[in-house]
């Protein structure tokens, strides 16, 4: 009888996790991704979006690269409000090995303008560099906390940054800069240059909410970037989702087509992790313009499945003892359980 029961127990246990594993959910649900699919090289502030909450609090940005060929050294130049942030540490990312591989030219602080001037070289004798990583990271204190919400931000600004291969070759690159806010994001407040992130269901105009997504939908991410209402070809964006949890779940970057278009797309999650994801989604677009930075947040909520397991409620509300199993999960857990029963009784009927 014990050993009967061990054999149903170990053939549920099996047949379950086997379930799990071959659902392709369970590996492609997972919305958290960085890059872009094209070849182009381009450098990025991560995270492009950071929200203080208190005077004195510190924070790091990293530069990354990503998509470089054969870089052997490179130079850059970051911008910031000096009223707002103070600068605390600048330090050499993983993407150079340490000295005496590698060694930093310049580090100039200049906290009056509000910048700082970062670059490094390889030793002639190390191999240059492919791929992605982190140039630099760079931590800063907040210094001030504004009274008008209008000073309450400033452009985590790349600019005059140079890439350079083994012949001191200039790489040609992209970039994407970061925005930093006091308390709460705010919408961009330039009127001749406009950035406007929509989803397939809609949201357009600036800070427009979208209507809501349901788990395992796919969400298409679409900016369209006009500068005097003329398209703006060529022009990196970065994109930056958070979930509910206001945690960075969608890291991208893409380029607008000739109509001034970039898109990206993402599918929610399901189980195993769907509950994390009910509730209202952020997602934010940067990309600049003849020296100006230009942004657009949106807003969106997801619910669970309409008639699936899960009421399409806050994940706030639901009770702590609610289980969620996947629709695929618990016709093979019912099966699992009814092949053990038959073939039990088999067993003890002959």
């Amino acid at each position: 009888m014990q050993h009967s029961v061990r054999k149903f127990q170990v053939f549920v246990i099996l047949l379950f996790t086997s379930a799990i594993l071959t659902n392709p959910c369970f590996f492609l649900c997972n919305p958290f991704a960085y890059g872009s699919p094209t070849a182009t090289t381009y450098l990025t502030v991560s995270p492009l979006v950071y929200i203080s909450s208190s005077l004195g609090e510190t924070f790091q940005i990293d530069v990354n690269v990503s998509n470089v060929e054969n870089l052997h050294a490179f130079e850059l130049k970051l911008s910031y409000n000096a009223t707002l942030l103070d600068i605390v540490e600048v330090v050499q990312g993983p993407f150079f090995p340490p000295s005496p591989e590698s060694s930093v030219d310049k580090l100039e602080i200049d906290e009056t303008r509000g910048s700082v001037w970062f670059s490094m070289s390889l030793s002639n004798s190390t191999p240059s560099k492919n791929g992605d990583g982190v140039l630099a990271s760079i931590t800063f204190n907040v210094a001030f906390a504004p009274i008008s919400p209008t000073k309450a931000c400033c452009v985590l600004d790349l600019h005059e940054t140079k890439l350079y291969d083994n012949t001191m070759t200039e790489i040609v690159h992209y970039l994407t800069d970061g925005l930093y806010f006091w308390k709460s994001m705010l919408n961009d407040p330039n009127g001749g240059l406009l950035l406007d992130l929509t989803t397939q269901k809609g949201g357009t105009g600036i800070g427009e909410p979208s209507p809501p997504f349901t788990l395992g939908e796919i969400v298409e991410l679409r900016v369209r970037l006009t500068y005097n209402n003329f398209p703006q070809a060529n022009n990196l964006v970065g994109f930056e989702v958070l979930d509910p949890n206001n945690e960075t779940a969608v890291i991208r970057v893409q380029i607008t087509d000739d109509n001034g278009v970039a898109t990206i797309e993402f599918k929610m999650p399901e189980f195993p992790i769907s509950l994390e994801s009910i509730g209202t989604w952020k997602a934010i677009a940067i990309s600049e313009v003849k020296g100006i930075t230009a942004w657009d947040i949106l807003y969106f909520s997801v619910k669970g499945p309409v008639g699936g397991h899960i009421a399409p409620i806050e994940k706030t509300t639901l009770p702590t003892s609610e289980v969620y199993l996947d629709p695929f999960i618990l016709p093979l857990f019912i099966l699992a359980t009814l092949l053990a029963v038959i073939f039990y009784r088999r067993k003890h009927s002959i």
